[in-house]
């Protein structure tokens, strides 16, 4: 089965980044775990400059085809009739910044260039991921060309902001694209039943929920030295990129509670890009936790798994969050989770013998559960078996099941542009 990945972003080894996204980060993972059950896959990213690139494993392996995608292709297959079309996105699209207009002028005008990498690769289907103004020339040019397309769906962005333009395309454009038949994955069970409750509807049968799975592509091998990075016996470990949703400020303050004997054999390792400019450290100097707190910054996969490897708590206290592929990855390693019941995917991770699930949204009561977990013996093993259905071969599974069965919706290609240009006006 030939497949094309039509994607905003992700991450390619060997290809420089500032730093990595889940998103970026999962795209791959899908990609690759395609590819290992005899998919032929090819990726274009609209993130990337490139040469087309074949992707291989560490042992050699042919995972993906990545595709040029260079400024002068994009000009080169224009289509002229979607350049006022263009002009319109950026010049009547009141809601946005200059630089949001200006990046729907270039995205509108790719249409005919994303048309020509669907005939050049002729896939059986095309694998579309998440939903946004970026997305909308990916849509228009399957439509265009008449093959059947799959939208993935990794994150609920309108849960956030109803009112914000780039989450808008769930509420205005969403239910348009399942009525006409086009099926859609979602990453958890609680997504399914937003998207459900989002769009007036009981039921939906083509919407499916894929949960992620772990990529332990990176995790270190046998013969590679293992050493110990913590050096205190509690051991509380927090992973995403720093940033206001994922809600380390609460962790933070959490941890400041917990009891005086605790607090001074513990610590507390932050893993992720700082998107807040030191207002973490500073919040653990003025807590007087500092001493007991470690940032790392971005790591690789590898050195995340060597944090997590002998933690003995992680810890996910976002506000929003489609699926929390951080407590899975603790499970890898038999690690319990502490967590909040407001993630999308709560029902799908939570097992009593693996979690310690949080009701309540105080600092209080997040720092009772980390307590709790820290104290409490659990069965690792046990942990580590519940973690297998979160595999990357259960997930390309699923997925293949869906793309086979998809099949030319309803919607016709100027039918969706008239949708998606009184979304963007």
């Amino acid at each position: 089965m030939r497949i094309l990945f039509l994607t905003q972003d992700i991450t390619v080894k060997d290809i420089p980044r500032a730093y990595n996204t889940g998103f970026s980060l999962m795209v791959a993972q899908i990609a690759t775990a395609l590819a290992a059950e005899g998919a032929e896959v090819y990726v274009s990213s609209s993130s990337l400059t490139n040469g087309t690139t074949v992707v291989y494993s560490k042992t050699g392996e042919k995972q993906f085809t990545l595709l040029e995608r260079k400024l002068k292709y994009l000009l080169t297959n224009l289509r002229w009739k979607d350049t006022p079309r263009a002009i319109r996105h950026a010049l009547s699209s009141h809601k946005m910044s200059m630089a949001w207009r200006i990046k729907l002028f270039k995205y509108t005008l790719s249409i005919g260039f994303n048309i020509h990498l669907i005939r050049e690769t002729n896939p059986d289907v095309i694998f579309i991921h998440s939903l946004g103004p970026e997305v909308l020339p990916f849509i228009s040019a399957a439509l265009h060309t008449g093959k059947p397309f799959v939208l993935a769906l990794h994150g609920l962005f309108s849960q956030a902001n109803k009112d914000d333009f780039t989450t808008q395309g769930e509420i205005q454009l969403l239910p348009n694209l399942l009525q006409s038949g086009m099926p859609l994955t979602v990453v958890s069970s609680g997504m399914h039943n937003k998207l459900l409750n989002l769009c007036g509807w009981k039921e939906c049968k083509n919407i499916y929920v894929v949960p992620n799975a772990l990529n332990d592509d990176d995790e270190e091998t046998e013969n590679t030295a293992i050493d110990d990075p913590w050096t205190e016996t509690y051991r509380i470990l927090s992973i995403g990129n720093l940033n206001e949703n994922k809600n380390q400020l609460q962790i933070l303050r959490a941890f400041s509670l917990l009891p005086t004997n605790i607090k001074e054999k513990s610590q507390l390792c932050l893993i992720g890009k700082d998107a807040l400019n030191g207002q973490l450290h500073k919040e653990a100097e003025k807590l007087g936790i500092s001493q007991a707190c470690i940032f790392t910054g971005s790591l690789p996969h590898n050195e995340v798994f060597r944090w997590i490897r002998n933690t003995k708590v992680v810890v996910l206290a976002s506000k929003l969050e489609g699926f929390g592929l951080s407590i899975i990855e603790g499970y890898h390693y038999g690690v319990p989770a502490v967590c909040f019941d407001r993630i999308d995917a709560f029902d799908d991770l939570y097992h009593e013998k693996c979690m310690t699930p949080v009701y309540e949204y105080s600092d209080k009561a997040l720092a009772n559960a980390i307590h709790k977990t820290l104290m409490q013996q659990w069965d690792k093993d046990f942990i580590r078996t519940f973690a297998q259905k979160f595999s990357n071969h259960a997930m390309a599974s699923a997925y293949l099941n869906i793309l086979r069965q998809a099949q030319v919706g309803k919607l016709t290609e100027k039918a969706f542009n008239r949708l998606a240009d009184k979304y963007l006006s």
